[in-house]
């Protein structure tokens, strides 16, 4: 059951990448209660290094824009090299503008921190 009451079709996978614990934690608890898996990782290179394994299934990724080493945006490029067309959601304190610089990236939404609940899993959807 989702936070709105609904049913959620299939479970999907998703994986988390936040360097700030408490903010995965609290993402995982979201997207598990919307009746979906989660894989995490800590920094932008270990979910690159996640994603290497051919026999985990991801439908989509949330990341935190601002991580030391690789930003989120970077990391999904990483990811998409590996997994073309996966489907994110990126998750910032700073404005979309200023982590995008006016990119356009297919398959992206993007949620200002701090999130409204409501948004993220009605992104996920």
């Amino acid at each position: 059951m989702s936070l709105s009451g609904k049913t959620v079709q299939a479970p999907r996978t998703i994986l988390v990448v936040d360097d700030d614990w408490n903010c995965r934690a609290i993402l995982k608890s979201v997207v598990e209660m919307s009746g979906n898996r989660v894989l995490e990782a800590c920094s932008g290179a270990k979910a690159v290094r996640l994603v290497q394994d051919p026999k985990l299934t991801i439908d989509a990724a949330i990341l935190d824009f601002n991580m030391p080493g690789l930003n989120g945006v970077d990391t999904l490029a990483a990811l998409r090299a590996q997994r073309p067309g996966l489907r994110a959601i990126l998750c910032s304190a700073s404005p979309e503008s200023e982590c995008l610089g006016g990119k356009v990236v297919d398959a992206l939404v993007f949620l200002q921190k701090p999130i409204d609940l409501r948004r993220l899993e009605a992104a996920l959807q």
